[in-house]
């Protein structure tokens, strides 16, 4: 219950949160949290975020609000594996990091049946890009969880 506790306390963006801090309307609020998985009779922990976006970015002629999505996964055989998707209505942009090249070139040759699938969910894939290796890492943002003065 303290790791919930603590996971919700720091996906709390203190930018949007009025009794935290200055609220900054360009900031978006989003959602941390962590999945439990179980494969291949090991245990493993999938952590997601999901944030809004505004579209502006995307090309996206309407300007509709879309989503950006970052999960982490680490299962055997195939290792870790970071996602980025960004869904702008039906449209998918998908970039995939596996750690191991093995997994890299599985991910990039499965490119046409996950096409198929999501054709098959009404959206489509505006681009995948696989690499082996770890995306760049963001910058953290700032948060007032920890009181250093008293």
């Amino acid at each position: 219950m303290a790791r919930l506790s603590l996971a919700q306390l720091a996906s709390t963006d203190a930018e949007t949160t009025p009794r935290l801090g200055r609220v900054d309307a360009t900031s978006q609020p989003g959602w941390t949290f962590e999945v439990p998985l179980v494969a291949e009779g090991r245990t493993s922990i999938a952590q997601f975020e999901i944030r809004p976006n505004d579209g502006r970015s995307s090309g996206d002629t309407e300007g509709a609000r879309g989503w950006s999505i970052r999960f982490s996964i680490d299962v055997e055989p195939v290792g870790p594996v970071h996602a980025l998707l960004t869904l702008q209505g039906t449209n998918l942009s998908v970039s995939l990091w596996a750690e191991r090249p093995a997994t890299a070139e599985l991910l990039q040759a499965e490119e046409n049946r996950f096409t198929a699938s999501l054709a098959e969910q009404d959206l489509t894939l505006d681009r995948l890009f696989v690499r082996s290796g770890r995306p760049d890492t963001p910058p953290a943002p700032l948060r007032h969880l920890v009181n250093r003065v008293t």
